[in-house]
């Protein structure tokens, strides 16, 4: 039960984030907004970002660079894995 409460912010900011990459509001190679500043524009916890960042990673959806420590769109699919 508490996982499915969980799962709704981290939802939340995946269908967000998509959206904004889909709308070409985010280009492939651009930054995408910090874990802080999306936590506050989504009204989330930064934890839920976290989350929802490593599962777009995972689907290959954007890529974390390490070094520079940002989160990156990949280029456009047809259609999401999620």
């Amino acid at each position: 039960m508490k996982d499915e409460i969980n799962s709704q912010p981290v939802k939340h900011v995946i269908e967000h984030i998509k959206k904004q990459i889909s709308e070409r509001q985010i280009l492939p190679g651009e930054r995408l907004p910090s874990e802080r500043k999306l936590s506050e524009l989504l009204k989330v916890s930064r934890s839920h970002v976290r989350e929802a960042l490593q599962k777009l990673e995972l689907y290959g959806i954007v890529k974390h660079i390490l070094r520079v420590e940002q989160w990156y769109p990949n280029s456009p699919k047809t259609s999401w894995i999620l």
